[in-house]
């Protein structure tokens, strides 16, 4: 199983006004190996267990799988989403060839930040599955076009390689709320320390800090806001 922790936290000047968006999230992801072939292994992912609190807007919005009671925005969301199975395939070079629709979480910067997003599973780094980890080698960020940085082995202990990784990375979207068009562009610098599996690759730990630049358009007005993503993921084999 992955159990993630998310902290997202911004800030943006509207007219004069300074305006908070904060999102904090914790996940558990369960993941089943179903086949495995020459040259891929397929995985099947459930979420065991989803919170999620939002405050924007002066409005607070929450989510805990574990209650009944949930309403409002966020469990029309994501309650769906707590009975989906997402299946993956994942070649030996760790690039994923075959995936459902990721789960959709709303989890604010999420199509940079959010662990279940298309192209990406929190169980592999795939620019790390192929080269041998020893101390001193540096291999470049080469698989994800919107980031530019480089993973640097460390040394290892007891078959679990040190790892970390430094970049920058910048991406543009555009959203739609309320009958609104919103252009978003990004930028942001990320760290990383990771601790991965020299056996298998499986990143058995992972420490993330993003320091992210917004700039949204909307309706001709440029927002700019500047926030932090913090991401704290560890991986547990279950049997």
């Amino acid at each position: 199983s992955v159990v993630t922790d998310t902290k997202n936290s911004s800030t943006s000047e509207v007219m004069g006004q300074v305006l908070e968006d904060v999102m904090s999230g914790n996940s558990t992801v369960i993941y089943e190996v179903v086949a495995v072939e020459p040259d891929s292994i397929t995985l099947k992912a459930t979420i065991s267990s989803l919170r999620f609190a939002v405050g924007t807007l002066g409005q607070d919005h929450t989510f805990d799988s574990s209650r009944n009671d949930n309403s409002g925005v966020l469990a029309e969301l994501l309650k769906p989403e707590m009975k989906r199975v997402r299946t993956v395939t994942i070649s030996r070079s760790g690039q994923i060839t075959k995936e459902d629709e990721p789960w959709k979480t709303g989890g604010g910067n999420s199509q940079e930040d959010g662990l279940f997003k298309a192209g990406r599973i929190e169980l592999f780094e795939p620019e790390l599955t192929l080269p041998e980890l020893k101390a001193g080698t540096v291999v470049p960020s080469a698989v994800n076009p919107q980031k530019k940085g480089s993973y640097t082995v460390g040394p290892l202990n007891g078959g679990t390689a040190n790892v970390s990784y430094a970049g920058t990375g910048q991406s543009s979207n555009v959203l739609e709320q309320i009958g609104l068009e919103m252009k978003v562009q990004s930028t942001w610098t990320e760290r990383s320390d990771l601790k991965i599996d020299a056996a298998t690759r499986v990143v058995l730990s992972r420490e993330t800090t993003k320091d992210v630049t917004l700039v949204v358009n909307a309706g001709g007005m440029d927002i700019p806001s500047k926030g932090k993503v913090t991401i704290s993921q560890k991986t547990t084999r279950l049997n």
